[in-house]
């Protein structure tokens, strides 16, 4: 299955983790003279997975560099 999941490191990190999608996680942003003015909107992360401990968790995409097979970076 891993085989299909494309690989990727975290920022400041050399450890390999598999992508697994892109989700959308809700964020706020507040306004601190006037809480009318907040904000609430969707903001795009990815789900990856540590290949060494199988922990999953959910990234923002610019902490994401993807690697392709001759192990250098996807552009």
């Amino acid at each position: 299955m891993k085989n299909n999941l494309r690989k990727c490191h975290l920022y400041l990190s050399d450890t390999i983790h598999y992508f697994h999608t892109w989700t959308s996680q809700g964020a706020v942003k507040v306004h601190p003279e006037d809480p009318c003015k907040d904000h609430v909107y969707s903001r795009t992360m990815a789900i990856i997975e540590d290949s060494e401990t199988g922990e999953v968790i959910v990234v923002h995409p610019d902490n994401l560099t993807f690697i392709n097979n001759e192990g250098g970076q996807d552009a």
